[in-house]
This record gives C-alpha cells, structure tokens and sequence, in this order.
C-alpha cells in the first residue's frame, strides 16, 4: 500500500514530503533498519527525487547505531533530531560530520523551557555557535512545551537569534 501511496504523492503538488515515521534505535536496531527501512528509503526516496521533490523522515531518540546506514538513504532532512539534553545520544556534532548533504532540523529541549532564562540562553547560543559553518540547519519546536511556556520560550529564541 505504501507504494501505492508514494506513487499518489508523486502525482501531487507538493514539493516536501515528510514521513513520521519516529525513527530511533530503541525501536529500530540497526540489523532491522538495514534489512527494513534502508532499502524502503532508497527506494522512495529515489522514486522522490525523480519527481523533483523533497524528503523529510521524523527520526528522533537515539540514532548513534544507525548514523551511517541513515547516511546511505537519500532522505533530504532528518526531522526533530534529539539533542542529548533530551535523550538522543549521537551529539550535534557527530550528526553533522555523518550528515553532511542532509538538513537536520533539531527540537528544542522542551525540558528547558521551565529552567531560567540564563540556561535558554546558554543552551540556544552555544547550538547557535556550533551550527556558524553549516547552512542546512533548522531549530524546531514541538508541540511538547509545557502548558504556558510557548510565548516565554519563543521570545528568549528570538533574542538569541536576533543577537
């Protein structure tokens, strides 16, 4: 059925496709991601590209084990990518070096949002710093922040961002 769908997406409009797929290690070892989702990636996001379109996959939690078999796939963007802070053990840095071609668009720990602004600020100018020599990254944020943080949150984002 998934090719079926893939073939519709094809035939539409849109240019980005995303698969939520919520990728992660604890669920996903590495020998069932290589016999499994490997091949499932090659195969539509090939079946994308030749229609001119964009990849995006959900893949959060830990992905350390997976990093190179996920280097292999011609996905575009690895969506809500975990920093350690909130689970994932493959640090920025190490993504970038395995990624080097895909845009990786981390989530803002939502467990920071209740912390003290200095530790936002800490927190969003140190990632603001590793990322300087890349182009391809985004910062995301989820819909996991506490109730009543959203505008508190977005503002000390904007600060830093604007700095």
């Amino acid at each position: 059925k998934m090719d079926e769908v893939f073939e519709l997406v094809c035939e539409s409009s849109a240019t980005v496709i995303w698969q939520p797929d919520n990728i992660s290690c604890d669920m996903t070892p590495p020998k069932y991601f290589e016999r499994f989702c490997l091949p499932y990636y090659i195969k539509h996001g090939e079946q994308l590209h030749g229609r001119g379109k964009i990849y995006v996959v959900h893949m959060d939690g830990r992905l350390r084990a997976i990093r190179e078999l996920v280097a292999r796939t011609p996905i575009d963007c690895i969506e809500s990518y975990s920093f350690p802070e909130i689970g994932g053990d493959l640090p920025f840095a190490q993504a970038r070096a395995a990624w080097p071609n895909k845009v990786i668009t981390p989530n803002f720990p939502s467990s920071l949002a209740t912390q003290e602004k200095e530790r936002i600020v800490s927190f969003i100018m140190g990632f603001l710093e590793e990322i300087k020599p890349y182009k391809t990254v985004m910062l995301q944020v989820s819909e996991d922040l506490p109730p009543g943080t959203w505008s508190r949150v977005l503002s000390i984002l904007c600060e830093c961002v604007q700095q």
